[in-house]
């Protein structure tokens, strides 16, 4: 954190009035705000009776006709601040999940490399952060667009590569085939039920580092979630896979209704590791009340979460579905014009569905796994203030 002092040194009889000269030096302090903005800080403008305080205007050597037009105070903003305190990086974790759900739901070889081009290229020419970022998931967009066997839209172009020089006998992911269809939906929850719990996991890991036993052992995000959300897959998908029934009584007992138990009752447990009353203050039964509703929510969620991710086996289909209709459309038209709309379509799709996808990405990443591990809490950033004192 720091402190920037602005002093207009304004010059009677100029022929800029003195007000303007002022005026320009408020300009100034505006300018730097929001440039600190734009660089990922956060400040106010203090103004008050230090501007007019006679020791402080000593002190920078004011002129009679001077002014001390504010007192501008930078720092990083609470919810980055906060990072640091006893709360693991979420950064690398974001980056990677986000780039590799862009790159599966934005799958093609010669899409992506555009974006890697023009990305780097709007870094090197603009300087801004986010060409480094279309940078990056455009290689994944390569990577996935490899596996699918797709370059600008052409499903077959990279077969002969798979089957002739790696011997396979065919492409990797076979996203067009209507067989395969219900195999990508579902290979696409799974991937939401992995980074689900991964998230569940850093939410134990940052409640233990935290000394906040109620969040890391009885919460939703917590030991006790886990273990519901866990039991809940683990029987579905063996009943599924091999027919086998798990949930007996003692499982659901056990894996089931004491996780549940716990998170309802998840303030009074919190409160006995913390050796406070358990009782809640507005009564047990308002507790129970109020809790059966959020426990409801709990479960609801846990479901929608999971659901969530079929979005990015949708948008697998989908990318290579809007080809398609771009190559049907080129086939409309005369031989010379063809090319024009198979161009014309990569660009379209590389924008239109590339902003879409990114902002679907974005809502994963926020709604389905970042409450799960960061709340942003910590010690706020307080700017430090200085009394003057009139008698020196």
């Amino acid at each position: 954190p720091m402190i920037i002092s602005v002093v207009a040194k304004c010059q009677a009889g100029h022929k800029v009035p003195v007000w303007e000269q002022e005026m320009s030096a408020g300009c100034a302090v505006m300018a730097m705000q929001m440039a600190a903005v734009a660089q990922g800080f956060n400040g106010i403008w203090r103004t008050g009776a230090l501007t007019e305080s006679p020791a402080v205007r000593d002190g920078f050597g004011c002129g009679e006709h001077d002014k001390i037009v504010g007192f501008l105070y930078l720092g990083t903003p609470q919810l980055k601040a906060s990072t640091s305190i006893n709360v693991p990086d979420p950064t690398p974790f974001v980056a990677i999940t986000y780039c590799l759900l862009f790159g599966a739901m934005f799958g093609d070889l010669g899409q992506g490399l555009l974006l890697v081009f023009g990305g780097w290229l709007f870094w090197r020419m603009k300087g801004a952060v986010l060409g480094r970022i279309i940078n990056r998931i455009g290689i994944f967009s390569c990577i996935f667009g490899a596996l699918y066997g797709s370059v600008f839209g052409f499903e077959e172009l990279l077969t002969p590569f798979y089957t002739q020089v790696l011997g396979l006998p065919g492409k990797p992911i076979e996203v067009m085939a209507p067989e395969n269809t219900n195999l990508v939906l579902l290979t696409a929850v799974a991937l939401g039920v992995a980074l689900i719990c991964i998230s569940i996991l850093i939410g134990i890991w940052t409640g233990f580092r935290r000394h906040d036993y109620e969040r890391a052992v009885f919460s939703a995000n917590g030991i006790a979630g886990l273990l519901f959300y866990g039991s809940i897959l683990f029987g579905a998908a063996m009943l599924f896979i091999t027919g086998k029934n798990l949930f007996t009584p003692l499982y659901v007992v056990l894996l089931i209704v004491l996780p549940l138990a716990a998170i309802l009752f998840k303030e009074p447990l919190g409160k006995i590791v913390r050796h406070m009353a358990a009782r809640p203050a507005e009564g047990m039964g308002a507790y129970l009340t109020e809790g059966a509703f959020e426990l409801f929510e709990v479960v609801l969620s846990f479901f929608s979460n999971t659901m969530s991710f079929l979005r990015v086996g949708g948008f697998v289909l989908s990318h290579a579905g809007m080809m398609a209709v771009v190559f049907t459309l080129s086939e409309m038209v005369s031989g010379a014009a063809s090319p024009i709309v198979i161009v014309a379509g990569n660009l379209f799709v590389i924008g239109m569905e590339g902003l879409i996808v990114g902002i679907q990405v974005l809502r994963l990443e926020f709604y389905e796994l970042f409450s799960r591990y960061f709340d942003g809490d910590g010690k706020p950033f307080v700017p430090a203030a200085v009394t003057p004192d009139e008698s020196k």
